[in-house]
């Protein structure tokens, strides 16, 4: 099956690509690389797709809920049920939440719509974490870092501050006391840690390792991770108070 009309039935049957017998191992290699490449790019746009349908459902749960929320105290204020203090107060704390899911909305769909091919360099995971740092200047006294040098990482160090981001805002936002990042090494994997006080019960840590709960910034991470092949686990933190997210990439 050597001829030109061989290689379109191949390809009218759904193959990618065709190669003559004998093999020549140069052709062989450089056919191969790019059909890998193809299926990387395949895999990053189906993360994609799925990520702008998710997106689509964050934009009605974070914003549809606070504009119904408005428009039963429109509602409400037409009655005079609620006294004009306390419906103001509550109007005005909708609105803030409304104003600050929106914000973060925006500037994840710009990031996501932007986003077309991962980028993945080689860096030290001690840089990524003294970078991921700089967004929290005023909050340098909560934030600790645990190892990290000489571990060095093949991925996208964009995506991976992004996520860092979304994970060390929840945690200074939601709970009191230090937040440490950490980076731990074995059997090949490389463990990226986000150990804070919080108070929550293995329950929800449970729900929100299920992508059930969370509030937007665990949900991006979570968008994130899986554009990364990985995902975001939680637990309680076995020597102390607090919990633990983190997740796991391949060391190089």
């Amino acid at each position: 099956m050597l001829s030109a009309e061989h290689l379109e039935q191949a390809l009218v049957a759904g193959a990618n690509d065709y190669l003559r017998k004998p093999l020549n191992m140069t052709e062989f290699n450089a056919r191969l690389d790019k059909s890998l490449q193809l299926y990387a790019q395949h895999q990053t746009l189906e993360h994609l797709n799925r990520s702008q349908h998710h997106l689509l459902i964050l934009l009605q749960d974070q914003i549809g809920h606070n504009l119904q929320r408005l428009l039963q105290m429109q509602e409400l204020e037409n009655l005079a049920v609620l006294k004009d203090h306390t419906h103001q107060e509550a109007r005005q704390q909708t609105l803030q939440a409304m104003a600050h899911h929106f914000h973060k909305l925006m500037q994840w769909s710009r990031y996501r719509f932007s986003l077309r091919d991962r980028s993945p360099v080689r860096f030290e995971v001690r840089q990524l974490f003294r970078n991921s740092l700089l967004p929290f200047p005023d909050l340098g006294e909560r934030l600790q870092i645990q190892g990290g040098t000489g571990v060095f990482l093949d991925s996208d160090i964009e995506l991976l501050q992004r996520i860092l981001l979304q994970l060390l805002d929840n945690a200074l936002r939601y709970t009191s006391g230090e937040v440490t990042l950490k980076c731990t090494v074995q059997d090949q994997r490389v463990r990226i840690s986000v150990l804070d006080q919080g108070c929550l019960s293995e329950g929800q840590l449970e729900r929100f390792a299920r992508a059930e709960e969370g509030g937007l910034g665990l949900k991006m991470a979570f968008e994130l991770l899986s554009i990364l092949g990985s995902q975001l686990c939680c637990q309680k933190r076995r020597s102390s108070e607090g919990s633990h997210f983190y997740f796991e990439l391949p060391s190089r």
